[in-house]
Parts: C-alpha cells; sequence; structure tokens
C-alpha cells in the first residue's frame, strides 16, 4: 500500500511540474529517464550534470522565426 501512495506521490508531482511547464510557455513537455535516453550521445546523460538523477522534465520552446536569422547574422566575423 505504501509503494501504491508513493507512486502516486510521484505521478501526480509529474503531472504538476508539465502542467507548470505548459502554463510558462512550453508547447510540448515529458520525462525523459535515463533508460530512454540510453544510448544517446554523451550530452544526454543526466548524471553528468546532476549524479544519481534518473530522470529530467523536457519540455520545447517555440521560437520566433523572424528573429532566428538576425541572431546569427549578427555574430558573424
Amino acid at each position: 500500500m505504501e509503494e501504491q501512495t508513493e507512486k502516486s506521490k510521484m505521478e501526480k508531482l509529474t503531472e504538476e511540474l508539465k502542467e507548470m511547464a505548459l502554463t510558462l510557455g512550453a508547447f510540448k513537455v515529458g520525462i525523459a529517464t535515463t533508460e530512454t535516453l540510453a544510448g544517446g550521445p554523451p550530452s544526454t546523460d543526466l548524471t553528468y550534470v546532476l549524479p544519481g538523477a534518473k530522470s529530467a522534465v523536457v519540455f520545447a520552446l517555440a521560437f520566433d522565426q523572424n528573429l532566428i536569422e538576425p541572431y546569427f547574422k549578427k555574430n558573424r566575423s
């Protein structure tokens, strides 16, 4: 029973975090785990930044397409 309660708490927290990201402007939100990222490039190693990490909230933001090209042009040397 205690394990089920702990799982329910984690599911509730997951949904709250995903909702928070959407409220703050993300248009896609998910949870990545060490298992789902296995076999990816070194940059997907969650434990590199936070040893012991088992999952992370991942999200996508929409960029204003009209700003991208001017941004890249301004720093060309």
